[in-house]
Protein backbone atom coordinates (compact mmCIF):
# COMPACT_ATOMS: atom_id res chain seq x y z
CA UNK A 1 0.00 0.00 0.00
CA UNK A 2 1.08 3.05 -0.84
CA UNK A 3 0.23 6.39 0.99
CA UNK A 4 -0.64 10.01 0.07
CA UNK A 5 -1.07 13.24 2.11
CA UNK A 6 -4.60 14.10 1.24
CA UNK A 7 -4.99 17.69 0.95
CA UNK A 8 -8.14 19.36 1.42
CA UNK A 9 -9.74 22.18 -0.56
CA UNK A 10 -12.30 24.63 -1.46
CA UNK A 11 -13.84 26.40 -5.14
CA UNK A 12 -15.39 29.40 -5.30
CA UNK A 13 -17.50 28.79 -8.05
CA UNK A 14 -20.05 30.89 -9.46
CA UNK A 15 -23.40 31.79 -8.21
CA UNK A 16 -21.28 32.42 -5.14
CA UNK A 17 -20.98 28.40 -4.68
CA UNK A 18 -18.06 26.74 -2.19
CA UNK A 19 -17.54 22.89 -3.10
CA UNK A 20 -14.67 21.87 -0.62
CA UNK A 21 -12.93 18.59 -1.62
CA UNK A 22 -10.23 15.94 -0.70
CA UNK A 23 -7.66 15.75 -3.38
CA UNK A 24 -5.24 12.86 -2.95
CA UNK A 25 -2.71 15.19 -5.35
CA UNK A 26 -0.85 13.93 -8.93
CA UNK A 27 1.01 10.60 -8.48
CA UNK A 28 4.64 11.09 -8.42
CA UNK A 29 6.93 11.32 -11.94
CA UNK A 30 3.50 10.35 -13.69
CA UNK A 31 2.30 12.16 -17.22
CA UNK A 32 -0.42 10.04 -18.11
CA UNK A 33 -2.68 9.66 -14.82
CA UNK A 34 -6.54 9.78 -14.64
CA UNK A 35 -8.15 12.13 -12.15
CA UNK A 36 -11.33 10.62 -10.56
CA UNK A 37 -13.86 13.39 -9.57
CA UNK A 38 -15.69 11.38 -7.06
CA UNK A 39 -20.01 12.80 -5.49
CA UNK A 40 -20.77 10.36 -2.82
CA UNK A 41 -24.30 9.81 -2.07
CA UNK A 42 -27.38 10.26 0.05
CA UNK A 43 -26.28 11.56 3.41
CA UNK A 44 -22.63 10.37 3.33
CA UNK A 45 -19.96 12.63 3.16
CA UNK A 46 -16.79 12.91 1.26
CA UNK A 47 -14.42 11.64 4.13
CA UNK A 48 -16.69 8.01 3.74
CA UNK A 49 -14.00 7.42 0.98
CA UNK A 50 -11.08 8.67 2.99
CA UNK A 51 -9.26 5.49 2.27
CA UNK A 52 -8.88 6.40 -1.43
CA UNK A 53 -5.62 8.17 -1.26
CA UNK A 54 -3.61 6.31 0.39
CA UNK A 55 -4.17 4.02 -2.48
CA UNK A 56 -4.55 5.90 -5.54
CA UNK A 57 -1.39 6.40 -6.58
CA UNK A 58 -0.56 2.90 -6.76
CA UNK A 59 -2.54 2.81 -9.50
CA UNK A 60 -1.85 6.03 -11.23
CA UNK A 61 -4.97 7.56 -10.51
CA UNK A 62 -5.75 10.91 -8.32
CA UNK A 63 -8.69 11.05 -6.45
CA UNK A 64 -10.62 14.38 -5.85
CA UNK A 65 -13.84 13.44 -3.65
CA UNK A 66 -16.26 16.25 -3.52
CA UNK A 67 -18.75 17.85 -1.15
CA UNK A 68 -22.55 17.79 -2.61
CA UNK A 69 -24.08 21.20 -1.91
CA UNK A 70 -25.58 21.07 1.74
CA UNK A 71 -22.78 18.54 3.28
CA UNK A 72 -19.68 19.45 5.46
CA UNK A 73 -17.48 22.75 3.73
CA UNK A 74 -20.13 23.11 1.13
CA UNK A 75 -22.87 25.87 0.60
CA UNK A 76 -26.54 24.73 1.32
CA UNK A 77 -28.96 25.64 -0.94
CA UNK A 78 -30.89 28.77 -0.54
CA UNK A 79 -34.53 28.71 0.07
CA UNK A 80 -35.65 29.51 -3.53
CA UNK A 81 -33.32 26.15 -4.56
CA UNK A 82 -34.37 24.03 -1.66
CA UNK A 83 -38.38 25.16 -3.39
CA UNK A 84 -37.52 23.68 -6.72
CA UNK A 85 -35.72 20.51 -5.00
CA UNK A 86 -38.83 20.02 -2.78
CA UNK A 87 -41.19 20.63 -6.11
CA UNK A 88 -39.39 18.65 -8.38
CA UNK A 89 -38.30 20.93 -10.95
CA UNK A 90 -35.56 20.18 -14.03
CA UNK A 91 -33.90 23.66 -12.44
CA UNK A 92 -32.69 22.03 -10.25
CA UNK A 93 -30.98 19.25 -12.55
CA UNK A 94 -29.74 21.90 -14.48
CA UNK A 95 -27.97 24.02 -12.40
CA UNK A 96 -26.24 20.92 -10.82
CA UNK A 97 -24.98 20.16 -14.41
CA UNK A 98 -23.57 23.60 -14.90
CA UNK A 99 -22.15 23.00 -11.37
CA UNK A 100 -20.31 20.11 -12.31
CA UNK A 101 -19.31 21.70 -15.26
CA UNK A 102 -17.47 24.90 -13.17
CA UNK A 103 -16.06 22.21 -10.60
CA UNK A 104 -14.09 20.50 -13.44
CA UNK A 105 -12.88 23.57 -15.23
CA UNK A 106 -12.06 25.65 -11.66
CA UNK A 107 -10.13 21.85 -10.78
CA UNK A 108 -8.31 22.11 -14.57
CA UNK A 109 -7.39 25.86 -14.25
CA UNK A 110 -5.94 25.72 -11.25
CA UNK A 111 -3.47 23.03 -11.77
CA UNK A 112 -2.51 24.52 -14.91
CA UNK A 113 0.66 26.31 -12.75
CA UNK A 114 0.65 24.14 -9.94
CA UNK A 115 3.39 22.18 -8.90
CA UNK A 116 2.98 19.32 -9.67
CA UNK A 117 2.41 20.16 -13.34
CA UNK A 118 -1.14 20.29 -15.25
CA UNK A 119 -3.14 17.42 -15.56
CA UNK A 120 -2.88 15.35 -18.61
CA UNK A 121 -4.88 15.22 -21.20
CA UNK A 122 -7.19 12.54 -22.57
CA UNK A 123 -3.89 9.66 -23.83
CA UNK A 124 -3.97 7.36 -26.79
CA UNK A 125 -7.17 5.83 -27.50
CA UNK A 126 -8.36 7.19 -24.37
CA UNK A 127 -6.97 4.72 -21.90
CA UNK A 128 -4.92 7.39 -20.10
CA UNK A 129 -4.94 10.34 -18.87
CA UNK A 130 -8.01 13.28 -18.48
CA UNK A 131 -10.60 12.41 -16.35
CA UNK A 132 -13.25 10.36 -14.73
CA UNK A 133 -16.39 11.37 -13.78
CA UNK A 134 -17.74 9.59 -10.96
CA UNK A 135 -21.09 9.25 -8.87
CA UNK A 136 -21.17 6.53 -6.24
CA UNK A 137 -24.92 6.10 -5.32
CA UNK A 138 -27.77 8.57 -5.80
CA UNK A 139 -24.57 10.60 -6.23
CA UNK A 140 -24.56 9.36 -10.09
CA UNK A 141 -27.38 11.93 -10.20
CA UNK A 142 -24.75 14.51 -10.26
CA UNK A 143 -21.90 12.92 -11.80
CA UNK A 144 -24.88 12.16 -15.22
CA UNK A 145 -26.34 15.93 -14.58
CA UNK A 146 -23.45 17.71 -16.83
CA UNK A 147 -23.70 15.40 -19.86
CA UNK A 148 -27.86 15.63 -19.89
CA UNK A 149 -27.98 19.49 -21.80
CA UNK A 150 -24.95 20.92 -23.98
CA UNK A 151 -26.71 24.12 -22.55
CA UNK A 152 -25.24 23.87 -19.31
CA UNK A 153 -21.67 23.74 -20.57
CA UNK A 154 -20.67 27.47 -21.61
CA UNK A 155 -18.63 27.43 -25.41
CA UNK A 156 -15.28 28.01 -23.59
CA UNK A 157 -16.27 25.51 -20.55
CA UNK A 158 -16.80 22.65 -23.06
CA UNK A 159 -13.98 23.29 -25.68
CA UNK A 160 -11.79 23.04 -22.85
CA UNK A 161 -13.78 20.27 -20.81
CA UNK A 162 -13.44 17.69 -24.04
CA UNK A 163 -9.67 17.56 -24.06
CA UNK A 164 -10.12 15.69 -20.38
CA UNK A 165 -13.45 14.32 -19.25
CA UNK A 166 -13.00 11.09 -21.31
CA UNK A 167 -15.53 8.77 -18.58
CA UNK A 168 -18.57 8.78 -16.89
CA UNK A 169 -18.35 6.29 -14.07
CA UNK A 170 -21.49 5.19 -12.06
CA UNK A 171 -20.61 3.26 -9.30
CA UNK A 172 -22.95 1.16 -7.75
CA UNK A 173 -26.56 3.66 -8.15
CA UNK A 174 -29.92 2.54 -6.93
CA UNK A 175 -32.91 2.64 -9.27
CA UNK A 176 -34.26 6.01 -7.54
CA UNK A 177 -31.16 7.67 -9.24
CA UNK A 178 -32.13 7.16 -12.69
CA UNK A 179 -36.28 7.90 -11.83
CA UNK A 180 -37.25 4.33 -11.76
CA UNK A 181 -40.83 3.46 -10.53
CA UNK A 182 -40.99 2.22 -7.03
CA UNK A 183 -41.98 -1.28 -6.74
CA UNK A 184 -44.37 -3.04 -4.51
CA UNK A 185 -43.11 -5.25 -2.05
CA UNK A 186 -39.79 -4.39 -2.17
CA UNK A 187 -38.38 -2.28 1.02
CA UNK A 188 -37.32 1.30 1.13
CA UNK A 189 -35.49 2.61 4.28
CA UNK A 190 -37.11 5.79 3.81
CA UNK A 191 -40.75 4.35 3.65
CA UNK A 192 -40.38 2.20 6.30
CA UNK A 193 -43.13 2.29 8.90
CA UNK A 194 -41.92 0.91 11.57
CA UNK A 195 -39.13 3.96 11.62
CA UNK A 196 -40.91 6.75 13.89
CA UNK A 197 -38.04 9.28 14.17
CA UNK A 198 -35.38 11.29 11.85
CA UNK A 199 -32.46 9.19 14.41
CA UNK A 200 -34.27 5.83 13.50
CA UNK A 201 -34.52 6.68 9.90
CA UNK A 202 -30.74 7.73 9.36
CA UNK A 203 -29.67 4.76 11.22
CA UNK A 204 -31.88 2.22 9.43
CA UNK A 205 -30.57 3.80 6.33
CA UNK A 206 -26.67 2.97 7.40
CA UNK A 207 -27.45 -0.31 8.02
CA UNK A 208 -29.24 -1.01 4.63
CA UNK A 209 -26.45 0.72 2.97
CA UNK A 210 -24.07 -1.14 4.81
CA UNK A 211 -25.07 -4.59 4.83
CA UNK A 212 -23.86 -7.31 2.37
CA UNK A 213 -27.08 -9.21 0.69
CA UNK A 214 -27.09 -12.79 -0.95
CA UNK A 215 -29.44 -12.57 -3.96
CA UNK A 216 -29.80 -15.24 -6.12
CA UNK A 217 -28.95 -14.09 -9.42
CA UNK A 218 -28.12 -10.03 -8.37
CA UNK A 219 -28.01 -9.76 -12.05
CA UNK A 220 -32.32 -10.49 -12.99
CA UNK A 221 -33.93 -10.27 -14.82
CA UNK A 222 -36.48 -10.15 -11.69
CA UNK A 223 -36.81 -8.47 -8.21
CA UNK A 224 -37.94 -12.32 -7.02
CA UNK A 225 -34.01 -13.18 -7.95
CA UNK A 226 -32.98 -10.31 -5.15
CA UNK A 227 -32.29 -10.42 -1.72
CA UNK A 228 -34.49 -7.70 -0.50
CA UNK A 229 -34.19 -8.12 3.41
CA UNK A 230 -33.94 -4.44 5.70
CA UNK A 231 -30.60 -5.33 6.86
CA UNK A 232 -28.51 -8.21 6.97
CA UNK A 233 -25.89 -9.38 10.16
CA UNK A 234 -23.01 -8.89 8.12
CA UNK A 235 -21.92 -5.11 7.71
CA UNK A 236 -19.66 -2.58 6.92
CA UNK A 237 -17.60 -1.93 10.46
CA UNK A 238 -17.29 1.64 11.23
CA UNK A 239 -16.28 2.91 14.59
CA UNK A 240 -18.95 5.38 15.94
CA UNK A 241 -16.58 7.91 15.76
CA UNK A 242 -16.13 7.28 11.84
CA UNK A 243 -20.08 6.77 11.33
CA UNK A 244 -20.46 10.40 12.76
CA UNK A 245 -17.89 11.67 10.78
CA UNK A 246 -19.32 9.43 7.43
CA UNK A 247 -22.84 10.25 7.78
CA UNK A 248 -23.97 13.12 7.75
CA UNK A 249 -27.69 13.76 9.08
CA UNK A 250 -28.79 17.02 8.37
CA UNK A 251 -28.58 16.51 5.15
CA UNK A 252 -31.02 13.49 5.04
CA UNK A 253 -33.92 15.86 4.84
CA UNK A 254 -33.01 17.36 0.91
CA UNK A 255 -32.10 13.61 0.11
CA UNK A 256 -35.90 12.76 0.91
CA UNK A 257 -36.81 15.31 -2.38
CA UNK A 258 -34.79 13.67 -4.19
CA UNK A 259 -36.41 10.00 -3.34
CA UNK A 260 -39.72 11.77 -4.36
CA UNK A 261 -41.10 14.59 -6.28
CA UNK A 262 -37.75 14.83 -8.27
CA UNK A 263 -38.11 11.17 -9.43
CA UNK A 264 -39.47 12.32 -12.84
CA UNK A 265 -37.28 14.88 -13.94
CA UNK A 266 -34.11 12.73 -12.53
CA UNK A 267 -35.90 10.39 -15.12
CA UNK A 268 -35.70 12.52 -17.85
CA UNK A 269 -32.05 13.66 -17.58
CA UNK A 270 -31.36 9.96 -16.81
CA UNK A 271 -32.88 9.42 -20.29
CA UNK A 272 -30.59 11.89 -22.21
CA UNK A 273 -27.89 11.31 -20.45
CA UNK A 274 -27.47 7.34 -21.48
CA UNK A 275 -30.12 6.46 -24.27
CA UNK A 276 -30.01 9.96 -26.43
CA UNK A 277 -28.39 8.97 -29.85
CA UNK A 278 -28.05 12.63 -30.95
CA UNK A 279 -26.01 13.56 -27.60
CA UNK A 280 -23.77 10.47 -28.11
CA UNK A 281 -22.81 12.06 -31.38
CA UNK A 282 -23.12 15.69 -30.56
CA UNK A 283 -21.92 15.89 -26.76
CA UNK A 284 -18.43 14.42 -25.57
CA UNK A 285 -18.92 12.00 -28.38
CA UNK A 286 -16.00 9.96 -27.16
CA UNK A 287 -17.87 9.70 -23.80
CA UNK A 288 -17.29 6.26 -22.14
CA UNK A 289 -19.72 5.08 -19.61
CA UNK A 290 -19.30 2.48 -16.84
CA UNK A 291 -21.65 0.70 -14.85
CA UNK A 292 -19.80 -0.84 -11.70
CA UNK A 293 -22.23 -3.66 -10.01
CA UNK A 294 -21.31 -4.55 -6.84
CA UNK A 295 -23.05 -8.11 -6.56
CA UNK A 296 -23.63 -8.03 -2.17
CA UNK A 297 -25.22 -4.31 -2.50
CA UNK A 298 -28.80 -3.53 -1.42
CA UNK A 299 -31.38 -4.81 -4.02
CA UNK A 300 -32.24 -1.26 -4.76
CA UNK A 301 -28.96 -0.92 -6.05
CA UNK A 302 -28.78 -4.35 -8.05
CA UNK A 303 -32.36 -3.17 -9.68
CA UNK A 304 -30.67 0.31 -10.57
CA UNK A 305 -28.36 -2.15 -12.93
CA UNK A 306 -30.75 -4.52 -14.41
CA UNK A 307 -33.13 -2.10 -15.70
CA UNK A 308 -30.29 0.57 -16.75
CA UNK A 309 -29.16 -2.83 -18.85
CA UNK A 310 -32.53 -3.45 -19.84
CA UNK A 311 -33.65 -0.35 -21.07
CA UNK A 312 -30.32 0.33 -23.23
CA UNK A 313 -30.44 -2.97 -24.78
CA UNK A 314 -34.19 -2.34 -25.77
CA UNK A 315 -32.95 1.32 -27.12
CA UNK A 316 -30.10 0.17 -28.96
CA UNK A 317 -32.14 -2.68 -31.07
CA UNK A 318 -34.51 0.23 -31.96
CA UNK A 319 -31.58 2.55 -33.81
CA UNK A 320 -30.74 2.81 -37.60
CA UNK A 321 -27.00 0.95 -38.39
CA UNK A 322 -26.15 5.10 -39.02
CA UNK A 323 -26.56 5.74 -35.52
CA UNK A 324 -25.41 4.77 -31.68
CA UNK A 325 -25.79 5.26 -28.24
CA UNK A 326 -22.82 6.44 -25.76
CA UNK A 327 -20.54 3.24 -25.47
CA UNK A 328 -22.02 1.61 -21.74
CA UNK A 329 -19.73 -1.11 -20.58
CA UNK A 330 -21.01 -3.08 -17.05
CA UNK A 331 -18.52 -4.05 -14.81
CA UNK A 332 -19.14 -6.75 -11.45
CA UNK A 333 -17.00 -5.93 -8.49
CA UNK A 334 -18.19 -9.72 -7.54
CA UNK A 335 -18.55 -9.88 -3.37
CA UNK A 336 -18.59 -6.48 -3.28
CA UNK A 337 -21.34 -4.20 -1.09
CA UNK A 338 -22.31 -0.88 -1.41
CA UNK A 339 -19.52 0.19 0.97
CA UNK A 340 -16.62 -1.27 -1.46
CA UNK A 341 -14.21 1.80 -1.56
CA UNK A 342 -14.27 1.54 2.59
CA UNK A 343 -13.99 -2.06 2.58
CA UNK A 344 -11.34 -2.69 -0.17
CA UNK A 345 -10.66 0.43 -1.58
CA UNK A 346 -7.88 -1.70 -3.90
CA UNK A 347 -10.52 -3.60 -5.27
CA UNK A 348 -12.67 -0.72 -5.92
CA UNK A 349 -9.94 1.01 -7.70
CA UNK A 350 -8.87 -2.18 -9.97
CA UNK A 351 -12.36 -2.43 -11.24
CA UNK A 352 -12.56 1.64 -11.81
CA UNK A 353 -8.98 0.93 -13.33
CA UNK A 354 -10.00 -1.79 -15.13
CA UNK A 355 -13.38 -0.24 -17.03
CA UNK A 356 -11.73 3.18 -17.85
CA UNK A 357 -8.84 1.34 -19.54
CA UNK A 358 -10.87 -1.58 -21.24
CA UNK A 359 -12.42 -1.24 -24.79
CA UNK A 360 -13.41 1.91 -26.34
CA UNK A 361 -14.53 0.78 -29.81
CA UNK A 362 -18.40 1.19 -29.36
CA UNK A 363 -21.29 0.57 -27.79
CA UNK A 364 -20.75 -2.21 -25.17
CA UNK A 365 -22.37 -4.01 -22.24
CA UNK A 366 -21.23 -7.11 -20.75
Amino acid sequence: MTTSSAINGTYHLPGDIDISFTDSGAPPDSKDYTTLIIFPGSAFTRDSFEKLPQVAHSFNLRTVVASRRGYPGSTSYTEDELEDLNQGRKAHLDKLGSLVGSFVEKFIDENENSESGPIPKIGEEGRTGGIAITGWSSGAITAMSMFADPALVSGRAYSLLQKYVKDLVIYDAPAIAFGYPYLNDMYYPWLDKDVNSPEEMSKNLVSWASSYYSHPNPHGPSTSLLDSRKLTDHQSKWTPEEQDKFFHKPSVSQELSVFGPMQPAINTMAKEVLFNPDLASSYFPSLKLTYLVCTRSNWLSAWGAIETRRIYVEEYMKLPSSERLRELEFVPIEGANHMVHWDDPEGFLDAVLESIQGDRSGSASR
